[in-house]
C-alpha cells in the first residue's frame, strides 16, 4: 500500500487512503464512500481531527509527590504536575520526551494521557518514524506529525507556568459537529450482553474463525487447545478459549509448570509471573459474530507463545509439562451478577528441540532448528523464524556408544558463531550432542 513509484524507506511503506480503506470497509463493514471522499480542494473524512489537530493541557499545583530513589529512600514534596493530553497512541520513546520536555519546562511531576480528544494513530519521534515497520503506515501525516502535535501541546504547558489565561472564545476554527457527520456504520450499542458459555474451552473455531497475534497462518498454528508437544525455542504453541463480553471482561492468562508434580507459575527474573500482561504471551480477540449483534455474541480470546526461556538466556527452558492458566469475568445470564471464571487449559509437554550441525570440513558450527512462525529474539533479533546460533560458552555434552556401551563421555565449549572443536572417536562410534537443557541433535 506504499505510495506508487516511491522507493526510498520508509516512505515506500506509508499508508494510502484509496488503497488502505478498502481493507478496512471490508473487514469493519464500513461504507467506504462516507469515510472518504471529495477532491484535493475539498478533502471530507468523518474525523473532523484530521483536519484541526486537538492537544490540550491541564497543570495542578500544590499535589504532593512522593519520590523512591531506591529501597528505603522516600521522600516526599508538595509541587506541580504538568499533564499531556495527546490525539493518538503514545510510544515509548515519544513519551518519555514528552515527560523530559515537562520537567525541563519545571513541572516536578508528569502525565502523559494517550487516545486523548481523538486518535490520529501512532505518535512517534521522528527517529522511531524513521526506522520503518508497521507504525508509519498509520501515521498518515509523516515524520513530523508527532513533534508538531507535542509541540503544540508544550506552548499549552509553558503558558501553564505563568498566569496568563487562555482564551477559548477567538480560536477562528469552528467546533467540529460529530452529532451531525455521517459515519458511515452503525455504531455498535453499549452493552453488557451475557455470555454463557465463558469460561470454557471450544473443540471447534467460529464459521467466522479467528484472527490469530502478528496475523500467524491459522494452517499452520492451530489454535484449538490441545495436548500435543511443542519443540523448545522452535514451536509457537496457541489455545483458543472463551471469555465474557468485553465490556466486564479482561482475561489474563498465566504460563504453568509442573515441578515435582505441581503446576506453578514460571517467573520472570523479577519474580513476575510469565503471562498476557508480559511481551512474551500474546492474546488475540476474535468476537462472533465480529458486528452483527442480532445473535447472541461469543468471544473468543486465543494465546499465542513461542516456547522461549523467560529469563535473560532465551535457551533456559526446562523441558517438561506446561500449562496456561486463565482468570476473567463474564455475566453468565441477563439476570446474574459479574463473576470470576478460572480456566485451566490442556497440559502440553515442552521436548526437546534438534541441534543442527554444519560441518564444511573446515569448521563445525552448531544451530537450534529454525522457527518458521517463530516472533520472538533467538540469536539474530531481526529473523526470529531463522536457525539460531548457540551461544558463545554454552557447555555441551558430548557422547559417543559403539553397541550400546559408551566409548566416550565429554564437555564442548561453544564457541563464536557456534563454532566447536570435535573430537570423536575413530572406532565407528555414534555420537550426539546435548545441551544444559535437553536440546540435542546426532554428529
Amino acid at each position: 500500500m506504499g505510495i506508487v513509484g516511491v522507493t526510498a524507506y520508509p516512505y515506500d511503506r506509508c499508508a494510502v487512503l484509496e488503497s488502505l480503506m478498502p481493507v478496512i470497509a471490508i473487514r469493519y463493514e464500513v461504507d467506504q464512500d462516507t469515510v472518504i471522499g471529495g477532491s484535493a480542494a475539498e478533502p471530507r473524512n468523518i474525523e473532523p481531527a484530521m483536519a484541526h489537530s486537538l492537544v490540550g493541557f491541564a497543570h495542578w499545583t500544590g499535589i504532593p509527590i512522593t519520590t523512591v530513589a531506591a529501597p528505603g529512600e522516600v521522600t516526599t514534596a508538595v509541587g506541580k504536575v504538568g499533564v499531556f493530553f495527546l490525539p493518538g497512541e503514545t510510544t515509548t520513546l515519544y513519551t518519555l520526551r514528552a515527560k523530559r520536555y515537562l520537567i525541563d519546562a519545571g513541572y516536578d511531576a508528569t502525565m502523559v494521557v494517550g487516545y486523548a480528544l481523538d486518535h490520529e494513530g501512532y505518535l512517534m519521534t521522528i527517529e522511531d518514524w524513521l526506522a520503518g515497520g508497521y507504525e508509519p503506515s498509520i501515521n498518515i501525516w509523516g515524520p513530523l506529525q508527532a513533534e508538531y502535535l507535542l509541540e503544540g501541546a508544550l506552548n499549552l504547558a509553558e503558558r501553564g507556568l505563568s498566569s496568563e489565561k487562555i482564551r477559548r472564545d477567538d480560536l477562528g476554527v469552528p467546533a467540529p459537529d460529530y452529532v451531525g457527520a455521517g459515519l458511515g456504520f452503525a455504531p455498535l450499542p453499549d452493552v453488557d450482553a451475557p455470555s454463557p458459555q465463558a469460561g470454557t474451552v471450544p473443540i471447534e473455531m467460529p464459521e467466522t474463525g479467528v484472527l490469530l497475534p502478528l496475523n500467524l497462518p491459522t494452517d499452520r498454528i492451530d489454535p484449538i487447545a490441545t495436548e500435543a508437544p511443542v519443540r523448545a525455542l522452535t514451536d509457537v504453541y496457541a489455545a483458543t478459549f472463551e471469555g465474557g463480553d468485553v465490556t466486564v471482561d479482561a482475561p489474563m492468562a498465566v504460563l504453568e509448570r509442573s515441578v515435582g508434580g505441581v503446576f506453578a507459575p514460571v517467573l520472570l527474573g523479577d519474580g513476575v509471573p510469565v503471562s498476557s500482561d508480559g511481551p512474551g504471551v500474546l492474546l488475540g480477540y476474535s468476537p462472533s459474530p465480529p458486528r452483527d449483534l442480532e445473535q447472541p455474541r461469543r468471544h473468543f480470546w486465543t494465546i499465542v507463545w513461542q516456547a522461549i526461556g523467560e529469563g535473560a538466556d532465551w535457551t533456559s527452558l526446562p523441558l517438561g509439562d506446561y500449562r496456561f492458566v486463565v482468570t476473567g469475568r463474564a455475566r453468565l445470564s441477563a439476570a446474574a451478577e459479574v463473576m470470576p471464571y478460572r480456566i485451566e487449559l490442556p497440559t502440553f509437554a515442552v521436548v526437546a528441540t534438534s541441534i543442527m550441525v554444519d560441518d564444511d570440513g573446515a569448521v563445525t558450527r552448531l544451530a537450534y532448528a529454525a522457527s518458521p512462525d517463530g516472533y520472538r529474539a533467538r540469536h539474530d533479533p531481526n529473523t526470529p523464524a531463522a536457525a539460531a546460533t548457540l551461544p558463545v560458552g554454552m557447555q555441551l555434552r558430548l557422547r559417543c556408544v559403539l553397541d550400546g556401551t559408551e566409548t566416550f563421555s565429554g564437555s564442548i565449549a561453544v564457541g563464536v558463531d557456534g563454532a566447536v572443536e570435535i573430537a570423536q572417536p575413530g572406532d565407528g562410534s555414534t555420537c550426539s550432542l546435548t545441551d544444559p537443557y535437553g536440546n540435542g541433535g546426532a554428529l
